[in-house]
């Protein structure tokens, strides 16, 4: 028996050898072929995590995935300020501050108030004052510095300025139809004439020297000098002087301003000759006698202010 086992051995390395050969030369592959072209992306990305898991042994690596920060949405576009198509744009700035209804044969007067930026002017030629339930009347033109022989028909705008008063009155105009216009301060010259005609006046001025008089007569030069009232509107009262011709040129001339054209030609130039009032006059009635809404529209037809009494 102990015979047969080196026979055995022997008998064994010899077939080894023999047969390492004869497989080489019969090239055959006992290798698992590569099948991951036939599987779907699934199956490949199932296998691909398979050998990532195998690879990393039995421990699991989860990885997050990052979230882009969220674009906040755009901010709101600022709405246009909403606008009432039917309000002027001097609405609120120009007001009817009150309304005196009319009465019997009595007529409408309204006053307005201007409260618009300094330094801006607005013109109400064209304008219109309107009752709910009877008449109307619209702005004309006007005279801002009134002169009897050179400047007495209406020909400009009805300018306003900021807090000037405006007057409206049914009335006709004292100094003749259709004629609105802006006192200044020699219109107490006038009143003699046309006693309704409205607004203050001061037609002070300064009395002339000794020097100045000294070519007119002694009786001349005291009534100029000590009778005459430099503090008023009132045109002297010529009695004690009515016989001296020279005289009477001299207080009556336009330079020495004794009369309305003489206080226009001397003052009509200083900053404070016109006053802050204008007086229109529609002679028309407007306004019911019991209760009524009166409205203000500017040349475009736009609501200003409206007053209800």
């Amino acid at each position: 028996m102990t015979f047969f086992i080196p026979v055995i051995i022997i008998l064994g390395v010899m077939i080894f050898a023999l047969g390492g050969d004869m497989i080489k030369d019969l090239r055959l592959d006992f290798s698992i072929p590569d099948v991951s072209k036939y599987l779907t992306p699934q199956a490949q990305n199932s296998d691909d995590k398979t050998k990532s898991a195998s690879s990393s042994g039995t421990s699991k690596v989860f990885t997050g995935t990052k979230i882009a920060p969220r674009t906040p949405p755009p901010a709101p576009s600022p709405q246009p300020e909403q606008t009432n198509p039917t309000l002027s744009p001097w609405f609120e700035k120009i007001t009817i501050s009150s309304f005196a209804k009319p009465s019997g044969v009595k007529r409408f007067q309204a006053r307005l108030q201007v409260s618009i930026p300094s330094g801006t002017s607005v013109s109400l030629t064209g304008w219109r004052l309107k009752s709910k339930f009877q008449g109307e009347t619209t702005f004309g033109l006007g005279i801002e510095k009134y002169h009897p022989a050179l400047n007495n028909r209406p020909t400009e705008n009805i300018t306003l300025q900021r807090y000037d008063t405006v007057y409206v009155s049914g009335e006709p105009s004292p100094i003749g139809r259709g004629i609105h216009f802006r006192t200044n301060s020699c219109f107490g010259y006038l009143r003699p004439y046309y006693p309704s005609l409205p607004g203050t006046s001061s037609c002070s001025q300064d009395r002339p020297t000794l020097q100045e008089v000294s070519n007119l007569a002694p009786a001349c030069q005291e009534f100029i000098l000590n009778k005459i009232n430099f503090s008023s509107c009132t045109i002297p009262n010529l009695g004690p002087v009515a016989t001296n011709t020279e005289c009477v040129a001299y207080i009556n001339s336009s330079t020495n301003g004794f009369n309305y054209v003489g206080c226009y030609e001397k003052r009509k130039n200083e900053s404070n000759f016109l006053s802050r009032e204008w007086y229109i006059y529609s002679d028309t009635q407007l306004g019911n006698s019991l209760h009524d809404t009166i409205t203000l529209f500017d040349q475009n037809g736009l609501i200003v202010d409206s007053y209800i009494y």
